[in-house]
């Protein structure tokens, strides 16, 4: 799953550096990289927080994956305010990016975290004594 999950964040990243670069220069700025960079590093953390959750507490990852979604959107606009402060360039197109960046990985991993409850709830049902 991290595989994947890294695979997906990178090729976002790229896809959407390109586009930006090439295909509107004008809302490309040269601290693009911080924002798929950051995600990269939230996407790796909540996969080891939900999988540690699943070993210990897997009633409870349905929650966890909410609350997480939760911090995710708190750390987003304390990043924001980081870049705010700190660098301060291209706030607009910064914000943007970030925002873009917020929905298409929050809806990835939302789509990719019914998947795999979808299976997980199908492979219990065929083994029972797995749970």
């Amino acid at each position: 799953m991290l595989l994947l999950l890294l695979a997906i964040y990178g090729g976002v990243g790229i896809v959407v550096g390109v586009i930006l670069r090439f295909a509107v220069p004008w809302l490309y700025f040269d601290h693009f990289p911080l924002v798929p960079l950051f995600y990269l590093v939230m996407g790796v953390i909540l996969n080891f927080v939900l999988d540690a959750c699943h070993n210990k507490h897997p009633d409870r990852l349905v929650n966890m994956f909410m609350f997480m979604r939760m911090v995710k959107l708190v750390l987003t606009v304390a990043f924001l305010g980081i870049y705010d402060r700190f660098i301060g360039e291209h706030k607009m197109k910064f914000a943007l990016t970030l925002v873009l960046f917020y929905l298409i990985y929050m809806s990835l991993e939302s789509y990719l975290f019914y998947l795999y409850e979808k299976w997980r709830k199908k492979h219990e049902t065929k083994h029972p004594e797995l749970k």
